[in-house]
């Protein structure tokens, strides 16, 4: 049996493992040293990439073995989208394990991390599908989506108590049921300890999950994107104040959406490219909508929180199914971009002083508008960056300036001595 490999390209006498001639058997040893052109040459790298194999030659077959044991000269290994390798077992000085490292690896089961492992890359072990258990050495403190995808995944055994993971990490891990005494794991969520934060939506095996959060949650985390198994998620009973970015992006089969009445922020790109959300109850303790917080979303109807000031861009863009539309006269601001290729809007309800901008607005020729006026709200001193005006108020009545800008609500202040007032 020969390896195909590279070779050091710094001179140093040493070689990257790439494949194998001739015929694989069901375990394979990795020596140390290879010989090349009569020298002897360090085994320092494997790289494995089934991906790899189907550029190369019929008589260089790759690794089809299903165990796989490495020397102590090995430093750095990637075992990628092999679809045969059962065990591996890595050299107990190895102190770092590469990004992406055993990714798409679906027929593993078994890997012993070495105790003085001190780095395991992001992804390392994504969609190892076949992955049952595992143990993190202590030196171990920070994981990102390391596991993310592997959905036979059962017990995690931290041997750092105070090792830190980001909501990717065991997000699609179904089976997951042990995770040590700090985590408890619920119809799919991964909870706190006390339940306050739900961490992600790991799965739970149904094609259909419509999912209920505790009172006991007060932090919702971002990692429920991705999921198309969620189908809706009812959030009423919680004291959850803010929706994380992307929390919910690019879940296509999330139709309902129940926010509490605590509610006050949502967050750029929460909702993006849920197609197939049609109904959120904005609460009126909605403060907050940052950038693209809905977009690409089925939603068909929508009335806005009467304490949001402003909307920003794209917003709600390319909610194609969205019919009606209620912004409140508390909103003085409107990215032009914010309800741009929806244009199935037939009802809007907006205040007045955005009436000559509506063709910036809406880019729908069957649209009914009605305008509304209300009680002149109490101006801020900050964040008018962007706001529509109309109609003129000068001089200033405080300091006879020119220098005045005029809001939609009826308010306006002037840029010269920061003097607030009504107009009409």
């Amino acid at each position: 049996m020969e390896y195909k490999y590279t070779i050091n390209k710094e001179g140093k006498k040493e070689v990257c493992i790439l494949a194998i001639h001739g015929n694989c058997p069901d375990t394979i040893e990795i020596p140390e040293t290879i010989e090349v052109d009569g020298d002897s040459y360090t085994v320092t790298q494997l790289y494995i990439d089934e991906r790899y194999y189907q550029r190369l030659n019929q008589n260089e077959t790759g690794f089809k073995c299903k165990k796989l044991i490495l020397p102590n000269s090995v430093i750095t290994v990637r075992v990628k989208y092999n679809s045969y390798i059962e065990e591996i077992v890595l050299p107990g000085n190895m102190t770092e394990i590469p990004a992406y490292a055993f990714m798409g690896t679906n027929h593993l089961r078994k890997i012993e991390l070495p105790m003085n492992l001190k780095k395991i890359g992001s992804a390392a072990f994504r969609k190892c599908s076949a992955l049952e258990t595992i143990n993190i050495p202590e030196a171990i403190s920070v994981l990102e989506a390391t596991f993310l995808d592997c959905s036979s995944l059962e017990e995690v055994r931290i041997g750092n108590k105070d090792l830190v993971f980001d909501c990717d990490t065991f997000k699609g891990c179904c089976k997951l049921q042990n995770l040590g005494d700090d985590f408890c794991i619920e119809g799919g969520i991964l909870y706190d300890r006390e339940k306050s934060e739900a961490y992600c939506f790991m799965g739970t095996g149904e094609t259909e999950v419509h999912v209920i959060l505790p009172s006991t949650v007060k932090e919702l985390g971002n990692g429920f994107n991705g999921r198309n198994s969620l189908a809706s998620i009812d959030l009423r009973n919680t004291s959850i104040t803010t929706i994380r970015t992307s929390s919910f992006s690019n879940c296509k089969n999330l139709r309902e959406v129940i926010l509490p009445p605590t509610i006050k922020k949502i967050e750029a790109r929460a909702f993006m490219d849920c197609e197939s959300l049609s109904t959120v109850n904005f609460q009126d303790s909605i403060e907050e909508m940052e950038v693209a917080c809905f977009k690409g979303c089925a939603l068909t109807k929508v009335k806005l929180s009467t304490g949001l000031k402003e909307l920003p861009k794209s917003a709600f863009l390319g909610c194609k199914q969205l019919e009606y539309l209620y912004i409140p006269t508390s909103i003085r601001t409107i990215d032009s971009s914010a309800f741009q290729e929806c244009n199935s809007l037939k009802n809007v309800i907006i205040p007045y002083g955005f009436k000559s901008h509506l063709y910036r607005l809406f880019n729908s020729e069957n649209i009914e508008f009605t305008f509304i006026r209300d009680a002149f709200a109490s101006s801020e001193t900050q964040g008018r960056t962007g706001a529509y005006t109309h109609g003129k108020m000068f001089p200033c009545p405080y300091c006879g300036s020119n220098d005045v800008n005029t809001f939609c609500d009826g308010t306006a202040k002037c840029d010269n001595c920061g003097g607030e007032y009504k107009y009409s």
